[in-house]
């Protein structure tokens, strides 16, 4: 699917199908054409729904009111939608915990706010991967907790589908540089987590021991 000019400056970041072969498309938009199309979509997140024959069920945007970044999505059995993204800044009735923070979003299949969470430093931090577990368990990693993004820190997040997190890992590098932030990760059957970066690769175990 095709809107002239909607894409001019935007960003597709992930197209996930769901178990109804429906199809999610995520990214981030500047565009005007967005804009006036998606309500106010300037430097938001968007998400679409098309059906399996590639009509258009729905678009949303979402984020706050500075320019705002998507890095992941993944669907759930039920065909929920939780998008990863950064925000840059406050956004009505939601909280703001640092210069930029990290927003999980739950929309359902028909586009609907199912619940929307706020995690992060009082400083910048920024989201990296998401994907889903045992028992559908969503893990997440994002980095940051400082005034720069160019640093290793970075915390892994397993959360239930209410979006309760129910285990926090510091997978930070003592020490290091920008190239041993983990970037991605990979999840065993066991919950067992494996993240990797430029120069590392590191394995913890399901309670979140290195």
């Amino acid at each position: 699917k095709n809107i002239d000019g909607a894409f001019s400056y935007s960003s597709l970041k992930k197209i996930v199908v769901a178990h109804d072969n429906s199809v999610y498309v995520v990214g981030y938009t500047n565009s005007d054409v967005m804009d006036k199309l998606y309500d106010n979509a300037n430097g938001s997140v968007f998400a679409s729904h098309y059906s399996s024959q590639g009509e258009m069920l729905w678009s949303k945007t979402f984020g706050s009111y500075e320019l705002d970044y998507v890095d992941g999505a993944i669907v759930d059995n039920a065909n929920n939608v939780y998008i990863l993204s950064d925000v840059g800044s406050w956004a009505p009735g939601r909280p703001q915990i640092g210069m930029q923070d990290i927003l999980l979003t739950k929309l359902n299949s028909q586009g609907d706010l199912v619940w929307e969470k706020i995690f992060g430093s009082v400083s910048r931090d920024y989201s990296l991967d998401i994907r889903f577990g045992p028992e559908e368990k969503i893990y997440m990693i994002y980095g940051g907790g400082t005034n720069t993004i160019h640093d290793s820190q970075s915390t892994l997040l397993k959360i239930d589908t209410n979006g309760n997190i129910e285990n926090t890992i510091d997978t930070t590098v003592a020490n290091a540089k920008y190239s041993h932030k983990p970037v991605a990760f990979v999840i065993d059957f066991d919950g067992s987590v494996i993240t990797f970066s430029s120069n590392d690769i590191f394995s913890y175990d399901s309670s979140g021991v290195l």
